[in-house]
């Protein structure tokens, strides 16, 4: 769970850890997140004392906007059944968006969404049904920053 910022761990599908493969269903997932958080935990109650930074730096000032816009667009956009338009048409609405954490996330989330170019797991593409394996992606906040701006 540690990462590059000091006081911040990830457990489950941010941390790419890879335990359950890309087909990650709903029930592999919680207990991936009792399992490694339970291990987050007691790596942090083993490295105390450790300095978190506040609150203020972590979060940009302004909260979650558009809340349920961006919930409508994650359902269309993100389900089960994917289609490159339809992740275009979504990620260029959120652009309009203020930049607070939801809009962020769930950019990052269809950027992904759109460069895997394959059906795997409970993700269809449909214009691009087959499964092929493709390498796993890596994106660091730099990297998105670029990518967002090019769709």
């Amino acid at each position: 769970g540690v990462t590059g910022v000091d006081g911040l761990f990830v457990i489950g599908e941010a941390a790419a850890s890879g335990l359950h493969g890309a087909n990650r269903l709903a029930s592999n997932s919680l207990l991936e997140a009792c399992i490694m958080g339970r291990n987050c935990a007691a790596y942090i109650s083993s490295h105390a004392p450790l300095q978190f930074p506040t609150v203020s730096t972590c979060i940009p000032a302004h909260a979650d906007t558009h809340i349920a816009l961006v919930q409508a667009l994650n359902s269309t956009a993100l389900g089960i059944v994917r289609y490159h338009d339809g992740l275009v048409d979504a990620m260029r609405t959120l652009r309009t968006y203020p930049q607070a954490p939801n809009v962020v996330a769930s950019q990052m989330c269809m950027l992904f969404a759109l460069n895997r170019t394959e059906s795997i797991g409970a993700h269809y593409r449909t214009d691009y049904p087959e499964t092929k394996h493709m390498p796993r992606q890596r994106m660091d906040l730099n990297t998105y920053a670029t990518e967002i701006k090019r769709i």
